[in-house]
């Protein structure tokens, strides 16, 4: 058994403690989830069946109005009722007698009575013959107010009219009666009188009385412009302007709150008379009806608890004893050199795991492998010839699956510069940037990389080690890919093919070589595969230096490289030493250097600093002149990348800006950007997340998320028409997204905020 010690019982505790909150954690939950359920699943039978009632009360309307139109068609139709037969001294009376027959064959009606035109003063009913003021007034003493009303619908000329008339009833009190008035004939579009129909409020109240049962509520019909015709409350108050708000929006089942309560809404609308049935009840009731089951659930959860309780306390025990080992084992390695002393056996388990944690976020920040971004990033400092550790070029790139199969590079420049126009550039340059992301054939393994300016891409292709003939390889390479390029029906870029190098550290020197191919893609070689030696030879070297020195120099200071620029200027000067030229052409030969340095720096459009062009002219010897040239290679290059970084800030900044003035509109796209741009999406991407440290759709929910609050805050604007505002469709997505992030709805947002001033301006 156990030692017990001072700190044992502690940690015991501490132990059982956990074991309980694990235990409790999940049965708590559950616990809530099936008490919720209950409740729930009785909540959903309850409106399930006041929607069902109000859908059955539904249809016997609807069929009762359906028998009113017949009816009134019927007797439009019944030529015992027309003007004359209701005017002869011996008819009239058959004709009042068909018009009690039609009042009996419909218990729904209270009363209906014909006018025609011609006698407008006079009305036809079960009663007899008599002037329209005498029926109104003795028959169901109709207040004066309403007897305007009613006789505008003796006029209606089309549809049915439908009017509420206040009646005072025989002992005081007041009572309204629904009036339907339909023209004779009906689809008549010159009526010669109106029928209309009496119907008691009552023959309404009596169909909803029952709807809800024994359960607290009201019930409502609303006519087709939501004015009340009947209603019916079972022990609750209702503000009727908030149920025909409710009721006019929605349909269905739907929970709404009112002065800090909750309601359920069951709201049918007809589509044959368009009439609205509502039923209202208080949700608070449902958890009322649940005290029997909530009982047994209680005791049924209890008993459960206890077993549970008994079972992890000797569990506690029984594992406790393992932890006793590991913790004697960690104190046992204190000699290893790890000071341990004066900790506690969770303090010793704790400083192991943050140990642990340590070299795991250590290793993540070396290997950033889950970043896109990063390996465009290697592959452009390859370019650049900012790496030149072999072994740490070796270990990133295995870091990001990037296989530089041997030691053999070269790179091949893609571009589209000056051959289309810019929308159809911006076509094929999507589909380029995919299509050489990764390329293999055979030994040779290339990867893309999007340089952005200019439309022009570049592929850093590897040849396999113990290749027989790397220049074969890469030809067949160059060919596999215009393969390709034709596969995809692309239009074919200028593509120039740099010279094959040995080392990763030296891949710049190809890319150099490769954008002066496609340099000269304008001097007659547009339609073709560019290889830079070819520029050599069929340019002819003259007395001065080799055409492929100064076009690779040309091509270094316009890249911004003064490692490769310093490179081919002592190639020059050592080959100009080597012929033993005379001092006359030897120093034409420095003036040709300078020119060309000059000559490049006036097509970057840099300004020539008359100082540093004096120093570089005035030169007594080769070693003079190199020390001035390197200075200008330094000067011209440095302004190179600065006016890349300049590029990058000024495509940063006006991305975002156009961002922050479009993210309003819902048709806001990564691709809509990109092509806004003309960049590509890919890029974009890498871009954006690069910048901000989220995606481009994270982004853009923050700024609508923002301007949300905002409109919340300070505007009385509905939530739909801020949701549309801010560029979104879909109300009730975004109300569920907002919910989400937030807590509460924007709703509820709003009034927390509202709350928060108006208790600043009570202090």
């Amino acid at each position: 058994m156990f030692k017990w010690s001072k700190k044992k019982p502690r940690l015991l505790y501490k132990y059982l403690f956990s074991y309980l909150l694990v235990f409790m954690l999940p049965f708590i939950t559950i616990s809530m989830i099936l008490y919720h359920l209950s409740v729930g699943n009785l909540k959903r039978e309850i409106i399930q069946s006041n929607t069902d009632k109000i859908n059955q009360i539904g249809d016997i309307t609807d069929s009762r109005l359906v028998e009113l139109n017949h009816l009134a068609t019927r007797i439009s139709n019944d030529q015992r009722l027309t003007p004359y037969m209701l005017t002869q001294p011996y008819l009239d009376k058959q004709a009042i007698t068909e018009i009690v027959k039609y009042k009996m064959n419909n218990t729904f009606i209270d009363e209906l009575f014909i006018n025609f035109h011609e006698t407008k003063d006079f009305v036809y009913s079960s009663r007899g013959v008599s002037t329209f003021q005498t029926f109104v007034r003795n028959n169901y003493q109709v207040q004066p107010q309403s007897i305007e009303d009613l006789s505008k619908g003796l006029l209606v000329q089309s549809d049915p009219m439908l009017q509420v008339i206040n009646t005072i009833s025989i002992n005081g009190n007041n009572q309204r009666v629904i009036a339907y008035s339909y023209p004779m004939p009906i689809d008549s579009s010159i009526p010669i009188g109106t029928v209309t129909f009496f119907i008691k409020e009552t023959s309404l109240s009596n169909l909803i009385k029952n709807t809800l049962g024994k359960y607290d509520g009201a019930s409502f019909i609303f006519d087709d412009e939501f004015n009340l015709l009947v209603s019916n409350k079972n022990g609750i108050q209702m503000d009727l302007d908030f149920v025909k708000e409710v009721s006019s929006k929605k349909t269905g089942i739907s929970n709404e709150d009112f002065e800090n309560d909750n309601y359920s809404f069951s709201i049918i609308r007809s589509q044959t008379s368009n009439w609205t049935f509502v039923t209202v009840m208080p949700t608070e009731q449902f958890y009322g009806k649940m005290t029997s089951l909530k009982q047994s659930i209680f005791v049924i959860l209890f008993i459960l608890a206890a077993a549970g309780m008994i079972i992890v306390c000797f569990l506690s025990v029984k594992h406790y004893k393992p932890i006793e080992k590991l913790v004697h084992s960690l104190r046992n390695k204190e000699q290893s050199g790890q000071n341990l002393a004066g900790k506690n056996e969770i303090e010793l388990i704790r400083t192991k795991i943050e140990s642990i944690y340590e070299d795991s976020e250590h290793l993540k920040r070396k290997i950033v492998i889950h970043k896109p971004f990063v390996r465009a990033q290697f592959l452009s400092n390859l370019l650049k010839g900012e790496m030149n550790n072999v072994q740490e070029i070796t270990t990133l790139a295995n870091d990001l699956k990037v296989f530089l199969r041997g030691d053999s590079f070269f790179v091949i420049a893609l571009s589209y510069k000056g051959k289309i126009k810019r929308q159809e550039a911006f076509c094929y340059w999507e589909k380029l940037v995919k299509l050489i992301d990764h390329v293999s054939y055979q030994d040779c393994t290339g990867y893309g990389v999007e340089l952005v300016h200019d439309y022009t891409a570049t592929l850093i292709v590897s040849n396999r080690e113990n290749s027989a003939d790397l220049n074969d390889n890469r030809q067949l390479f160059v060919h596999h890919l215009i393969k390709v390029l034709k596969e995809y029906r692309l239009m074919m870029p200028v593509i120039g093919v740099g010279g094959i190098y040995k080392g990763a550290h030296k891949i710049n020197r190809s890319f150099i070589e490769a954008s002066a191919s496609t340099e000269n893609s304008l001097l007659g070689y547009a339609n073709k595969v560019i290889f830079f030696e070819d520029l050599s030879i069929e340019n002819k070297e003259t007395i001065w230096f080799p055409e492929e020195s100064r076009l690779k120099f040309i091509q270094s200071l316009k890249q911004g490289d003064p490692v490769v620029a310093k490179e081919i200027l002592v190639e020059i000067l050592s080959s100009l030493v080597q012929k033993n030229t005379s001092n006359h052409i030897l120093k034409c030969t420095c003036f040709d250097i300078i020119n060309t340095i000059l000559k490049t720096t006036s097509e970057l459009d840099i300004l020539h600093h008359t100082e540093a062009v004096k120093e570089l002219s005035e030169f007594q010897s080769l070693a003079q002149m190199k020390e001035n040239a390197n200075i200008s290679i330094d000067r011209i290059c440095l302004e190179v990348e600065k006016r890349k970084e300049s590029h990058n800030y000024q495509l940063r900044d006006n991305i975002m800006e156009y961002i922050q003035k479009q993210y309003k509109h819902h048709d806001l796209s990564l691709e809509g950007i990109a092509d806004h741009f003309q960049i590509s999406s890919t890029y974009l991407s890498k871009f954006i997340r690069e910048q901000t440290g989220i995606t481009f759709t994270q982004f853009v929910w923050e700024l609508r998320m923002q301007e949300c609050k905002d409109q919340l805050f300070h505007t009385n604007r509905t939530i739909k028409e801020i949701v549309l505002d801010i560029g979104y469709f879909d109300v009730s997505n975004f109300i569920r997204k907002f919910r989400k992030e937030e807590g509460i709805t924007p709703s509820q947002y709003r009034k927390s905020y509202q709350q928060n001033i108006d208790e600043k301006e009570v202090l």
